[in-house]
């Protein structure tokens, strides 16, 4: 059976050749991390939704409580959704969601929120075929050239079908075809290494550099002692907690790491903060207003949704955080405080104070975020589901106001999410009403176009009457 195995137990094509089939290793396993996928970037965590081909649709929500491919795979099968089953794929290199439920439309699949079903490459629509509609997440790319391509369209083809590099025509100077491309990869480290089958088409590629892992010895001078510590980037992120270490050039010698506070990337991101939630306030306020002068209203006067946003995000900046003791329980103790007009302001003297006496605090106030592991749901006897909802015992300030736009923005339920539908909706309505009242005024159009054709013919027999009557006045 090795023959049929290889896919060469075939008979040749006229140049006296068999290609056998695709023989590549399974690249993705059930005991694979998520956070391996996607060249190593993960998929995150987030919403997407599932409408299989009879129409029947399902939200589907990751957190972080999936860690393998086999956890998603059970998740997403135990949902329950008619027809939708998640597996490996046959070449090992993807998952596949196949829906077998036969209906007349199309296997939906889009991202809610995040981007785990774009990162798991299943977003789209997929057509049924012998009554089974697959939607396959390979990581496998295929680019398919034409014998008169340019250089440059083979560039534009490669880009266009983000394969995970990128391609570049560089010159080397040379008296003859000096015009070569240069492939290089979207993903630092060993990670980001390419596999690239050119199949019938002869590139004469040259590797000039191949991905490698950053390697830092720890702890020791000899190697035998040390721990070694690796790295796609060069970046250690997971050597001391809360620290960065950028790995600038190697050395034969110990290099001294010395570590001391530095507030000033955080400044810089409360800075960010206070500049973002003063934009949304400008915004609300430009359209939610009034002239005088010139007697004009905003585009959003009176709105009930743009006052309930400004109110909830006065409410949460102002708000104590869940489950945090310690001296610091509101922002304006640490420097964020609500000035004139309502916007926030930034003190950073007192900030700085705030976190000399007390960082641990202050990152508590902000950035608390302890999540209640779930407990699966029974939802009828000897059968449960995972519980996907998120419930913390701590939760800062900061994250609360993360949720809250959360809430607010969430793709199928969000509050301006509903608001947008609704304005749709009426848009919709009114275009109706539109269409309908041209329909009537057309078929009144009608009715008086016959009308006064009608008293056209009228007219003119009376004037063939009249005429007529002239006539015999003529004869006496």
């Amino acid at each position: 059976a090795a023959a049929d195995a290889l896919g060469i137990a075939a008979a040749a094509d006229a140049d006296g050749k068999v290609n056998g089939t695709n023989l590549q290793s399974r690249w993705i396993g059930l005991a694979t991390k998520l956070e391996d996928l996607n060249g190593g970037k993960g998929i995150g965590t987030g919403e997407f939704r599932i409408t299989n081909s009879a129409g029947a649709t399902k939200l589907f929500k990751v957190t972080s409580s999936q860690k393998t491919v086999d956890d998603l795979i059970q998740f997403v099968n135990a949902q329950g959704l008619n027809g939708i089953t998640a597996k490996l794929n046959t070449q090992g290199d993807g998952i596949v969601f196949e829906d077998t439920s036969n209906g007349s439309g199309k296997l939906k699949i889009s991202d809610s929120s995040g981007t785990v079903a774009k990162s798991l490459n299943l977003v789209g629509e997929h057509d049924v075929t012998a009554g089974v509609a697959k939607a396959d997440g390979s990581y496998e790319r295929t680019v398919t050239f034409e014998a008169t391509d340019s250089l440059q369209k083979v560039v534009n083809k490669i880009k266009s079908a983000g394969v995970g590099v990128s391609a570049t025509i560089i010159n080397d100077g040379s008296s003859s075809a000096p015009y070569r491309l240069s492939f290089t990869s979207l993903t630092s480290g060993r990670v980001g290494r390419a596999i690239i089958d050119t199949g019938d088409i002869d590139m004469n590629f040259q590797t000039l550099s191949e991905g490698e892992d950053a390697l830092v010895f720890f702890g020791s001078t000899d190697p035998a002692t040390a721990v070694l510590l690796t790295s796609s980037s060069n970046v250690l992120d997971n050597v001391v907690q809360g620290v960065s270490i950028d790995l600038n050039a190697t050395s034969t010698e110990p290099v001294e790491v010395v570590v001391a506070k530095n507030n000033e990337a955080i400044e810089k991101s409360i800075e960010d903060f206070v500049k973002s939630f003063n934009g949304v306030f400008e915004a609300i306020d430009r359209y939610d207003t009034y002239d005088q002068e010139s007697n004009t209203r905003g585009i959003l006067l009176g709105d009930t949704t743009a006052s309930n946003v400004r109110q909830s995000l006065l409410r949460a900046v102002q708000s104590k955080p869940t489950g945090v003791d310690g001296e610091y329980q509101f922002l304006f103790q640490v420097g964020v405080r609500i000035g004139p007009g309502a916007k926030l302001e930034f003190d950073r003297d007192r900030f700085r104070t705030a976190m000399a006496a007390d960082p641990e605090g202050v990152k508590e106030l902000f950035a608390a975020k302890v999540l209640i592991p779930n407990e699966p749901v029974e939802v009828r006897p000897g059968v449960t589901v995972a519980d996907t909802t998120d419930d913390y015992s701590r939760l800062g300030v900061a994250e609360q106001i993360r949720r809250l736009a959360d809430s607010m923005t969430n793709s199928v339920d969000g509050l301006l999410t509903q608001r947008n539908k609704g304005i749709d909706t009426q848009i919709k309505l009114q275009n109706q009403r539109i269409d309908n009242i041209d329909i009537q005024l057309g078929t009144k159009r009608q009715k008086l176009e016959n009308q006064f054709l009608a008293m056209e013919k009228a007219i003119a027999s009376m004037q063939t009457q009249s005429n007529a009557l002239s006539g015999l006045s003529n004869l006496g």
